[in-house]
């Protein structure tokens, strides 16, 4: 769950991803779209779908990159074994990628190939035979492999033959 606005709230999950806007409820807050709701009350929450109701508790809690943290920046992802991260500015249709455990870096422009917002997915890549590349961008749960912090976003990059997968999130405007 991530809270887009005071008004509405981006939920993920395995079966897509949704933004819910705020609806009125006697305590705590609520937010719902269609058959999908969202409500919590301190460190409790409840999700219902038509699939069923599944309760929750805060158990993590994160703070947002910014663009304080990450100039220019709009999405970040990472990977692990071997190392590497993607940076899409948020000024140009660039993307500096950092491989090879931080040792190579390399600024390559891109265009938006698949933009889904009802499935919460972004292809973006580079048409140029020297240097393709895609990004797979997934709004879904992830998780570090190996520190296990979550993410957002599911990350697929696809480069010089290899096949790389990571987490990834966008990154909030100050």
């Amino acid at each position: 769950v991530t809270a887009g606005s005071a008004d509405t709230l981006r939920l993920w999950s395995m079966h897509g991803a949704w933004q819910l806007p705020r609806a009125i409820v006697a305590s705590g807050e609520r937010f719902q779209q269609g058959d999908i709701s969202f409500w919590n009350k301190g460190q409790e929450a409840r999700v219902e779908t038509p699939r069923g109701q599944l309760k929750c508790e805060l158990s993590e809690q994160r703070q947002a990159f910014t663009r304080a943290d990450y100039p220019d920046v709009m999405f970040m992802g990472r990977g692990n074994e071997p190392g590497w991260m993607i940076k899409l500015s948020s000024q140009t249709p660039e993307m500096t990628l950092v491989s090879n455990y931080g040792r190579e870096t390399r600024t390559l422009p891109y265009m938006v190939s698949v933009m889904d917002n009802d499935a919460g997915r972004v292809v973006i890549e580079n048409a140029q035979a020297d240097d393709f590349f895609r990004v797979t961008i997934e709004a879904s749960a992830c998780f570090d492999n190996m520190s296990g912090e979550p993410f957002p976003a599911r990350v697929t990059l696809s480069i010089d033959g290899e096949q790389y997968a990571g987490c990834g999130q966008g990154i909030a405007p100050d």
